[in-house]
């Protein structure tokens, strides 16, 4: 496993959260090839969208369903900033 699947499961050991880490042999650079892949419907996967706040630099995780976008238009209310 890479470093960054070592990094996600030890913050997950750190804060209680059992998990299980799937990696796929295919490609799952979009939500349809990753369901796909693990043969199931696109709104059962998650999207992660990483974001910086254009005022606070603060890095912000959204994670949306795969049969959603995101609406930006709405990040000021969300966050307090673009």
């Amino acid at each position: 496993m890479g470093k960054s699947v070592n990094r996600v499961r030890a913050a997950a050991a750190a804060t209680g959260l059992e998990i299980e880490i799937i990696t796929l042999p295919v490609s799952a650079r979009t939500a349809a090839k990753a369901a796909a892949a693990l043969d199931c419907d696109v709104g059962q996967i998650a999207k992660s969208l990483l974001f910086e706040g254009a005022d606070s630099g603060a890095l912000k995780l959204i994670l949306v369903s795969g049969t959603h976008d995101l609406d930006m238009t709405n990040a000021p209310a969300h966050f307090g900033e673009k």
